[in-house]
């Protein structure tokens, strides 16, 4: 049975893929639609999810004239359907200069947004609550002693959020902060905020929470000239437990995302530069104690003189999805994505591209309901849209391996997030019954989302077949 056959049982409630022992196709997923939002002045999105809804959420920064004539910015909202025609679009701090740098849905369909506004000198921490069509419901504006802005946030599972950012309390200095915030009555609480202080200046740049219900912070710092990723671990109140700086061994290196493995650990993102300037994309892994455990892998565009990390997704097979700008010879510069293993082998890279003429930056990136991928950031000439980019699917795949010893085989696969998977395997290739009939052993179900390489004890041969039975998907 092969792939274009398997995906017509779609209808029937289960998809029965089979294995024969090739390998499946490591190809890039083309677009399906691209769309730029946009008016007078220049607009950006650094930041983009799905909705429950299937379209997409993109938050950044639009451009204005206020009434003295003064260009300004504020933070923008922009919510699609699933083919990118805009639902709404809002902007929010008014005359003040504001931006949002990331958003997420909302347990009740709504949004939150986090990023700046400007209200004397200095910027303050900017939070703005939406409901499900960008109406405000609750803002948070928080100041420090220089300069604070928030950089991340996400939703916890009571309905409350944890946001990262940088806070200034003393001139010339920034910190990691990490706060909770609870809501009832239409209105917020400050459950906790910490700031962590240190003698150099520190930015976070995300957040992500950890098995043990902490919280661990990623982002970068100068106490090593000229900068090196920074990573912060704190308990579940915010109390900090430890610390880490990680490096490439180049010039700087900057810490842009972090992500946490099913297994526990911590794959995070950096942005490499070397002596004269030229920039790479690089990933390392660390444990829950912040000790390396796989060295950094550096990739680069095969065109052009420098690759700009931007952000990073979690793959359903453990592998990671990177945007990154990249410039070939001047005047464009374009979205370059790298899609890995979860080993960091470079399965695919291609140039994303909606106009040749423009130039193209993917602020944001990821992993869609199913299995393809959406990239948000800004395209234009003079002026810039918000550019949304979505791809198909990566295809369906099942591969086996055999270990070292040849007694066993490790059996890998992609496929949806949003599915649960039943994995049948049989030690007799001739075996021709439908799964899970005669002959054939259930292996495992699981989340394909969670489901790290494994061994198979019960095959004991490496010729075999294997099937993946898709259920629950919705």
């Amino acid at each position: 049975m092969n792939m274009k056959t398997s995906l017509l049982l779609l209808s029937l409630c289960a998809i029965v893929l089979i294995w024969t022992g090739s390998a499946y196709g490591q190809t890039s997923p083309d677009t399906v639609f691209s769309r730029l939002y946009g008016g007078e002045g220049d607009q950006s999105a650094y930041s983009v999810c799905q909705t429950t809804a299937g379209g997409f959420a993109l938050a950044g920064s639009t451009a204005f004239i206020d009434s003295t004539g003064t260009l300004r910015h504020n933070a923008y909202l922009i919510v699609t359907d699933s083919a990118g025609s805009a639902l709404f679009t809002r902007s929010y701090g008014d005359t003040l200069e504001s931006g949002a740098t990331a958003v997420r849905q909302t347990m009740d369909g709504g949004f939150i947004l986090v990023g700046s506004i400007r209200l004397h000198l200095n910027t303050s921490t900017y939070i703005v609550r939406t409901n499900s069509v960008g109406d405000t419901v609750w803002t948070e504006i928080i100041s420090d002693s220089t300069a604070s802005a928030a950089a991340d946030v996400q939703v916890m599972a009571d309905g409350s959020y944890i946001v990262t950012g940088y806070a200034g309390l003393a001139p010339g200095g920034l910190d990691f902060y990490a706060m909770r915030i609870t809501e009832a009555s239409e209105r917020d609480s400050i459950v906790w905020r910490q700031i962590y202080a240190s003698w150099g200046s520190d930015e976070s740049r995300g957040i992500v929470p950890t098995a043990d219900g902490g919280f661990i912070m990623i982002g970068s710092t100068d106490r090593i000239h000229p900068s090196v990723a920074y990573v912060v671990k704190v308990d579940r109140v915010g109390n900090f437990e430890w610390d880490n700086t990680y490096s490439t061994g180049t010039w700087g290196d900057a810490g842009l995302a972090i992500r946490r493995t099913c297994a526990g650990n911590y794959i995070i993102l950096l942005r490499s530069t070397d002596s004269v300037g030229t920039r790479k994309a690089c990933l390392l892994m660390i444990d829950q104690y912040g000790n390396v455990i796989h060295s950094s892998i550096c990739y680069s565009s095969p065109i052009g003189s420098s690759t700009v990390a931007w952000n990073m997704d979690l793959c359903a097979d453990g592998g990671v999805i990177v945007a990154t700008e990249t410039y070939p010879p001047y005047p464009h510069r374009s979205a370059y994505v790298v899609r890995t293993d979860s080993n960091f082998e470079l399965l695919w890279d291609r140039i994303y591209r909606r106009s040749e003429s423009a130039d193209e930056a993917p602020y944001a990136v990821a992993v869609t309901k199913d299995g393809g991928f959406v990239l948000a950031g800004s395209s234009g000439q003079n002026d810039y849209d918000a550019l949304l980019l979505v791809t198909q699917p990566e295809p369906l795949g099942l591969t086996a391996e055999p270990d070292s010893l040849g007694s066993a085989a490790i059996l890998r696969w992609r496929a949806s997030q949003s599915c649960v998977y039943s994995i049948y395997g049989t030690t007799n290739p001739d075996n021709d019954n439908t799964p899970p009939g005669q002959g054939w052993t259930l292996l495992t179900t699981e989340y394909a989302i969670c489901v790290p390489p494994m061994w198979i004890d019960s095959v004991r041969s490496t010729t075999f077949k294997a099937y993946i039975v898709v259920r629950e998907c919705p």
